[in-house]
């Protein structure tokens, strides 16, 4: 029969040392992720003095397409046939059985 083996008194206040400062560190990481920023809310937060909120400028939607009539793009060469054709490939439905020979009859005695 196995002898539980007894934990010495510096021992146990190394591990007990460890596990606290491990349990501090996971709350901090916790708090500063989760719990702070739904404590300040963007409206009401304050920013020290000096600092400004960046605005950034409205994205243009408009897609430029003089770049495509440089010689780089119109140098290009045309390999094999445009459009593809997609041609049948695999089963109707994959589900079902492949039958490569007849099933065996079994006889039952």
């Amino acid at each position: 029969m196995l002898i539980p083996k007894k934990i010495t008194g510096t021992k146990r206040i190394i591990f007990t040392t460890l596990l606290v400062v491990i349990l501090v560190v996971i709350a901090y990481l916790l708090f500063v992720n989760f719990v702070r920023p739904r404590l300040q809310s963007a409206g009401n937060a304050v920013l020290p003095p000096g600092m400004q909120v960046f605005q950034a400028p409205q994205l243009n939607p408009v897609f430029e397409t003089d770049f495509l009539s440089t010689s780089q793009y119109s140098g290009l060469k045309q390999h094999g046939v445009l459009p593809v054709t997609v041609e049948r490939t695999g089963r109707s439905n994959p589900f079902l059985p492949i039958i490569i020979a007849p099933p065996v009859p079994t006889t039952n005695q």
